[in-house]
């Protein structure tokens, strides 16, 4: 049986943003918090948020990605392909589409439209 008083939510790098996301939002709160490595600082920065004017990467080619159910796998190799470094999944070319189209934190929180309407806010001046 479950204890919903000794929930605790562990994650590294990408992932430690992932359970800071859990620990912050989730019914019931989990009690701990354990972040290795864990993504911080300002997520809701114009950084993350802006489109990039230079459309380097082509939806085209992360499409597949994008469309498909995530993967498990790990420990795939980076190569280059094409100009850009990339694996056999594509996991690092959606990155880059994703990132040069302001729709990061999309994907990270999985609330699609937050990006878009992050950016119907004014930018704070002097933050990027």
């Amino acid at each position: 049986m479950l204890d919903i008083d000794k929930i605790a939510v562990v994650g590294e790098s990408g992932g430690g943003y992932i359970a800071r996301l859990a620990a912050l939002h989730a019914i019931p709160r989990p009690e701990v918090l354990v972040s290795y490595y864990g993504m911080g600082g300002d997520m809701l920065s114009d950084f993350w948020l802006s489109v990039c004017e230079l459309q380097s990467m082509p939806r085209e080619r992360v499409a597949r990605f994008l469309e498909t159910e995530p993967t498990k796998e790990t420990g795939l190799p980076i190569f280059v392909q094409d100009g850009f470094f990339t694996d056999a999944l594509r996991r690092t070319d959606a990155f880059a589409w994703i990132s040069q189209n302001g729709l990061f934190l999309d994907y990270l929180t999985g609330i699609q439209g937050l990006s878009e309407r992050l950016r119907t806010f004014p930018a704070i001046s002097g933050k990027s």
